[in-house]
């Protein structure tokens, strides 16, 4: 019981260290070039997805960057517009960066405590939160933090996936969505596999047979 408060009093304060500067920041940043891109390719693309026009051609606007982003922030104006507008369209449109980036700070202290024990993973944490480049780009409607925010959680999660290897199912979604959101997202790809091979077939065979964790592919 103390064990769970002490982690609940960390994932608090870890969420307040991680919003509140992201969200000083986007209220005192202005626009940023490449944000009047991809907000417009938001609004462009959210009524083709409600529309299910997949094969319209104003998807080939901002063609050279995947669509699942900008997808996001059409859907932050939305629903901004639902709600009678209580933020500006800038900031609405950096709600998802804003989220993302403290999804990250979160997702680094759960899913690196068991690998590399509490305290390391708090510590990697707070560098997160407070590193001033994540800080300006989750503060930021860009592509760069849900990438970076989902490539992340993947290959954590490629940890606890070793004993329940559904979550390999849950790494597999979150590089799928990081690549959706930034191109570059594959080329976290290959550490990926790597890690996944080494681990079943050169680290697992030397284990007892009665610790050695189900092959994930004869699952």
């Amino acid at each position: 019981h103390r064990d769970s408060t002490i982690n609940a009093v960390i994932l608090v304060g870890l969420i307040l260290a991680a919003l509140i500067p992201r969200i000083v920041l986007a209220l005192q940043l202005d626009m940023v070039t490449d944000e009047v891109v991809y907000i417009l390719g938001g609004k462009i693309y959210l009524p083709l997805l409600r529309h299910l026009s997949i094969g319209a051609s104003d998807w080939m606007y901002n063609y050279e960057h995947p669509p699942f982003v900008k997808v996001l922030m059409g859907l932050a104006l939305a629903v901004n517009g639902l709600l009678g507008h209580p933020l500006g369209e800038l900031l609405a449109a950096r709600v998802p960066s804003i989220i993302m980036g403290t999804l990250l700070v979160v997702a680094v202290y759960l899913l690196g405590c068991a690998p590399f024990g509490r305290i390391i993973a708090l510590i990697a944490a707070l560098c997160l939160a407070f590193s001033p480049w994540l800080v300006y780009f989750s503060a930021l409607a860009y592509l760069d933090m849900t990438m970076t925010a989902l490539v992340t959680i993947a290959f954590l999660l490629l940890w606890p996936a070793i004993q329940r290897p559904w979550l390999y199912l849950l790494a597999a979604l979150c590089v799928g969505l990081g690549v959706a959101s930034k191109y570059t997202a594959s080329l976290a790809i290959p550490g990926m596999v790597l890690f996944t091979a080494y681990y079943f077939l050169a680290i697992r065979p030397r284990m007892p047979e009665e610790l050695r964790p189900r092959v994930p592919w004869l699952w």
